[in-house]
């Protein structure tokens, strides 16, 4: 049994998640179509996500982790309202967050707007890794991305909150 929600998510058959082949990701990215990997309204999502956040109590001076931040869709928004150093990302594929920081950043002026150490290549939501609690967590769309295995990742960013 195949699945075939949309181009980008799970196309590989049942359990079975693109987001799971760095290097199909890494062949989309290399071709400039990092934020079709990440899926569709760049903008519109992005602006909903900090509207939500801001809505729900965020303010400059807290910390943000961005799980599942890919090319940084919620990062250029977040990054110029957050203090210097308050945004966290982390993702499993290293090519979304470089064209996140090389593309995204870079288009609006923002590369040097992020301090180093603040993006994260976690495949197995190790979240202990980073030494620090985060005053906010949004997983946006994370969950329709796994393989159906890899839903104890729901536990360990419950323990985050």
């Amino acid at each position: 049994m195949t699945l075939k929600i949309t181009p980008h998510h799970l196309q590989l058959g049942l359990g079975e998640s693109i987001y799971d082949s760095n290097s199909k990701i890494a062949a989309q990215v290399a071709a400039g179509q990092h934020r079709a990997v990440v899926g569709s309204l760049w903008e519109e999502l992005g602006d909903l996500q900090i509207k939500f956040l801001i809505s729900q109590g965020m303010r400059p001076s807290h910390t943000l982790l961005d799980v599942g931040c890919g090319c940084l869709r919620l990062g250029v928004k977040a990054i110029p309202y957050l203090q210097r150093g308050n945004y966290f990302g982390i993702d499993n594929n290293a090519s979304l967050l470089q064209a996140g920081m090389n593309v995204e950043l870079q288009q609006i002026n923002l590369k040097g707007a992020l301090p180093e150490g603040r993006l994260f290549i976690l495949p197995d939501f190790e979240f202990q890794k980073l030494g620090k609690k985060f005053d906010f967590l949004i997983a946006q769309s994370l969950f329709s991305h796994f393989e159906i295995g890899r839903a104890s990742c729901r536990e360990r960013v419950l323990r985050l909150v």
